[in-house]
């Protein structure tokens, strides 16, 4: 056998070889008006960031919508 793996049945069923891309946005951080949380004076983000200023826990974010405030 050239090309052959032998995987664990239960490493499998778990997620071995699972795939996550990490993708990098520069924000500028010398903005005068910096929030260690959610802005309060934008309430359309309610729907997708957390009052802490991160995305919800198990939520999937699409293209074009905010994940930091």
């Amino acid at each position: 056998m050239e090309d052959a793996m032998i995987i664990n049945k239960s490493a499998y069923e778990r997620g071995f070889g699972h795939g996550t891309i990490y993708k990098s946005e520069f924000v500028d951080l010398n903005d005068k008006k910096s929030y260690f949380a959610r802005d309060p004076e934008r309430p359309d983000l309610e729907k997708t960031i957390d009052i802490d200023g991160l995305p919800r826990p198990r939520m999937i974010i699409k293209e074009g919508d905010a994940y930091y405030s």
